[in-house]
């Protein structure tokens, strides 16, 4: 008896959300864990992996988790997704730049490690927003559409 497979081929786009969205639903957990030692929202946090993350900021990245995950799914998603997370990532990159990071201000409890990190999604998600579909689900489809 042989099986076959329904499901078509991911694209490296696809990919790169379902990563993006495992990543972030770590720092998602760590940051509502973390309520049980810090602030909700505020300048504080716990360290994960280098950045600091509290309950507020975990919110977000469970948002930006779920995203990802779902356009890992559908490579029409991961393009949507892409740009999505461009505007997110490149936002809270400028947010954690211009608030004073000790200040009542700095809700996220960001410091230049998460900077630094949604500036790397941001250009990822670029990649993502960006890369060609050319997968074999796309191949009749006119060049630079997405399904």
């Amino acid at each position: 008896m042989t099986t076959t497979s329904s499901s078509t081929p991911r694209h490296p786009s696809q990919w790169l959300s379902g990563v993006i969205g495992a990543i972030y639903l770590v720092f998602g957990i760590a940051g509502l864990v973390s309520i049980a030692s810090v602030p909700f929202a505020g300048p504080d946090g716990i360290q994960v992996a280098g950045f600091r993350v509290n309950g507020a900021q975990g919110i977000i990245a469970l948002l930006i988790a779920a995203g990802g995950l779902l356009a890992f799914t559908r490579l029409a998603l991961a393009a949507r997704y892409g740009w999505a997370l461009v505007v997110v990532s490149f936002g809270l990159a400028l947010y954690g730049t211009l608030v004073d990071q000790s200040s009542s201000a700095n809700v996220l409890a960001f410091d230049q490690s998460d900077v630094g990190r949604h500036v790397i999604t941001g250009v990822i998600a670029l990649l993502i927003a960006l890369w060609p579909a050319t997968s074999p689900a796309t191949a009749g489809a006119e060049p630079g559409s997405r399904r």
